[in-house]
């Protein structure tokens, strides 16, 4: 059963906990724990009755699915802190991103003509539009503050207000009643359709999004969808929809929306990175898409990115990789293959659909001991299959090869998601005995590949992974510091990139940072960029009782536009992995010229030879140390930016795409 609306009737939390009694696999959907967060903002009553509900509903739950990431990371943290509670242990958290329409078409119906006037009128000048009920946490009120100033400064300026009216709203009724300047110029409509919703994002000048709080923000996306600009509060979840496409401010100082707007409404000048035309996002029906793998897999990733922006893992990017530098040679054809009718909707004629998920095709192999279903018609089309990463096909008209990037499921189960792990791992031995050959990242793979696949060493081939040509590049200084200001970065920071998972050993990283001289750490931040992985409820609650004291910046979510601008802006890239089947970010802060300090563990000395500090990742004081270093001794930072960019050069997709074809073609 999926629950997807907040009920606070306690005879249904009582009833729908009951259903898992009976056999009843049960999921909840969560919007947001604002009341938790901000309690002085709702009642008494309505707070009791909604812990209630998260307490019972919610921490009972067999899966327990947020509408975005940083939903997901408040409630990891709320149950982390909640002694007593029950907890779904991170293990069942996943979340997925609310869909939007209303850039696609108008929606048919009228406009009323008190609104067609605000817009039509000569002396209209800009209209900002606010979306969104009367609520405190909405933060009108400093709206309000802003407009009167430029009204008062002679900009011709009006403001649009859509929404419901909250009891709570008699202070912004107030402010505007008693107001000269607001009088004029705030218009407020409760009961907006859809069709003049949509006719405001197209006319309005800018969505101005002021929240404390949101679990999501859908006026932020279908602004932004209409290509509307965006003025925003610099909070996490705006961050992790609107990063790079929306002007942020920080809560604590109105005088800096004002001076945005005042810029804005003056000059039109408006300062996020890129256009507002440049966003894309997944519809409605997508979004339900996504909701509903989720329910029938119950094991999606807590760090999947939006598919609105194609985020990759380091398997996606290899994947890509290749696929671009085998499409720069003519002595091969590659034939691009998905698995699953539903993630095809959108293929193009050139892909191969096999009509089944991967992980029904090998419970359907391993139970019949029947090649994957559609393997006839794709033998007919390819001379030999390559699965690029952990979902093997039985296929016995034509060789497979393998690559098999690391054993982590198998070598350090407590790492991966424990959801079925034992049945995993089987699927996972079973299906690499399909592989006629196998193709791992790194020479330090190839012993845990035959410990834990059972792969025999002469069938494993060694092929290192690239760095792409564009890490080479460098930023011009003026969108460095844009970037950096943007993100309110200091200068010269520490930074950290990947996905964060116990073995990534941030939690080290944190303290070496606060071990640091003080001569060393004095302006200077850790920057740690990554989205939350399975079992993190720690490594987050570290980073953001760090994050509380200034020093450290957590940066949820980094596109691969932005991330050549941190990594270029950084003093040194820290990099101390338990294990790594290769350790990409090494490289690619080679690439970027920037001094890296990282593990002598798995496959990080042989992918960082002598151009990189190695330290023993679990020795807090020789990580500090070497980060001081870095920043002490410009001599050894200068040797290892040189030697960087000299190591990075050996690594190229081209001759990791000429070795793998080399493979391929022993099997043919």
């Amino acid at each position: 059963m999926l629950s997807v609306d907040l009920t606070l009737d306690r005879y249904f939390v009582g009833a729908f906990l009951a259903l898992r009694d009976h056999g009843v696999r049960l999921a909840s959907v969560v919007y947001d724990i604002a009341p938790i967060r901000f309690p002085h903002q709702v009642p008494a009553r309505f707070l009791t009755d909604f812990r209630h509900w998260v307490d019972g509903n919610v921490a009972g739950s067999d899966l327990v699915i947020a509408i975005s990431a940083t939903v997901r990371n408040d409630l990891a943290e709320y149950f982390a802190g909640r002694a007593g509670a029950p907890c779904p242990a991170g293990r069942r958290l996943a979340w997925f991103h609310l869909g939007q329409d209303l850039d696609r078409a108008l929606p048919g119906g009228a406009v009323r003509d008190g609104l067609t006037r605000i817009f039509d009128s000569p002396d209209a000048g800009t209209v900002l539009l606010m979306v969104g009920w009367l609520h405190p946490r909405k933060n009108h009120l400093l709206v309000l503050g802003v407009l009167e100033q430029l009204r008062r400064e002679g900009i011709s300026v009006r403001l649009i207000v859509i929404g419901r009216r909250d009891i709570s709203a008699d202070e912004f009724y107030r402010r505007v009643r008693s107001s000269p300047e607001l009088v004029p110029s705030v218009f407020v409509f409760h009961d907006a359709t859809d069709t003049e919703l949509a006719f405001c994002y197209r006319r309005a000048s800018a969505l101005v999004y002021p929240s404390i709080s949101e679990g999501f923000g859908l006026p932020l996306v279908e602004a932004l969808g209409n290509g509307l600009p965006v003025f925003a509060s610099d909070i996490p979840i705006f961050r992790e929809i609107g990063e790079g496409f929306v002007s942020f401010f920080p809560l604590s100082d109105a005088g800096v929306l004002a001076r945005k707007l005042r810029r804005f409404c003056v000059e039109r000048a408006f300062d996020a990175p890129r256009p507002a035309t440049d966003f894309h996002w997944p519809t409605w029906s997508e979004s339900v898409d996504r909701l509903l793998d989720i329910v029938q897999q119950g094991d999606v990733p807590a760090d999947s990115a939006c598919a609105a922006r194609n985020a990759l893992d380091g398997i996606g990017i290899y994947t890509r990789e290749l696929a671009a530098a085998y499409s720069l040679r003519d002595d091969v054809t590659p034939v691009p293959v998905i698995m699953g009718r539903r993630a095809a909707r959108r293929a193009s004629s050139s892909v191969v659909v096999l009509p089944h998920r991967p992980e029904v095709s090998a419970a359907l192999s391993i139970a019949t001991g029947t090649d994957i279903c559609g393997a006839r018609r794709l033998a007919e089309r390819i001379d030999v299959y390559h699965a690029t990463d952990y979902w093997i096909p039985r296929m016995r008209r034509v060789p497979v090869c393998a690559t098999l990037h690391d054993a982590i499921p198998l070598s350090h189960p407590h790492w991966a998601n424990p959801r079925l792990r034992a049945a995993k791992n089987l699927v996972l031995r079973r299906t690499a005995q399909w592989a006629q050959c196998a193709i791992t990242v790194s020479h330090s793979m190839v012993p845990e590949i035959v410990e834990h696949y059972r792969i025999p060493e002469e069938r494993i081939r060694v092929v290192h992974n690239g760095v792409n040509d564009a890490w080479f590049k460098r930023e011009p200084p003026e969108r460095i510091e844009e970037f950096r200001k943007q993100r309110g970065l200091r200068d010269r920071y520490f930074l950290f990139v990947g996905t964060l998972q116990p073995r990534k050993n941030v939690g080290r990283i944190v303290q070496a940072f606060e071990r640091l001289p003080a001569h060393v750490a004095d302006g200077r931040q850790l920057v740690v960029a990554g989205k939350a992985g399975w079992r993190t409820d720690e490594i987050v609650a570290t980073l953001r009782a760090a994050e509380a004291g200034g020093r450290v910046r957590w940066l949820d979510y980094v596109d691969e536009g932005d991330l050549r601008a941190l990594y270029q802006g950084a003093a040194a890239f820290v990099f101390p992995s338990l294990y790594e089947g290769f350790g990409l970010p090494v490289l690619e802060a080679f690439a970027s010229g920037v001094p890296v300090v990282t593990s002598t563990t798995t496959s990080l000395p042989e992918v960082a030879g002598d151009a990189a500090l190695l330290i023993d990742p679990t020795d807090v004081d020789a990580l500090a140390a070497a980060m001081a270093s870095v920043i002490d001794d410009s001599t050894l930072a200068n040797r290892l930016r040189v030697a960087g960019l000299e190591r990075a050069r050996a690594f190229t997709w081209a001759r990791c795409a000429a070795e793998t074809i080399a493979v391929l073609r022993s099997l043919v």
